[in-house]
């Protein structure tokens, strides 16, 4: 097999991945993933490394817009959601522009509660969805 049909491979497999997921599911790797990325740009920091930074930055922020891209705007709670992910946004934005850990910090605190808050929502929607009248 060639290394070009590998990649393709791994890439169609991690789509397909992605696809097959609940909502909640995919917002949990979504923020998994951003955390990485700002994990990065706090080594890039401490190492001085510009390009390191911009690229884990840019990619935590690409992340964040997908969230953002999974939020109901119409509702009261999915415009304060969007409202938060913009505060994240700026606060990697300005990570970045200062080259200080202190806003990827906050950053890193908040999608840590933000994860937490998911696992919960998706342990109660298992219990909802795999409960029955026969226990």
């Amino acid at each position: 097999m060639k290394k070009v049909d590998i990649h393709r491979a791994a890439r169609r497999y991690k789509e397909n991945d992605y696809t097959t997921l609940s909502s909640i599911e995919y917002v949990l790797r979504l923020i998994d993933e951003c955390q990485h990325h700002v994990e990065f740009c706090q080594t890039a920091i401490s190492a001085d490394d510009r390009d390191a930074l911009y690229e884990s930055s840019a990619k935590a922020q690409q992340l964040l817009f997908e969230l953002m891209a999974t939020v109901n705007g119409r509702t009261l709670e999915g415009g304060r959601l969007t409202t938060f992910y913009i505060y994240l946004n700026q606060r990697l934005v300005e990570a970045r522009l200062q080259k200080k850990s202190v806003p990827l910090q906050e950053v890193t605190g908040h999608l840590k509660e933000m994860k937490n808050a998911w696992e919960i929502a998706r342990q109660k929607s298992r219990q909802q969805n795999f409960q029955s009248g026969w226990v």
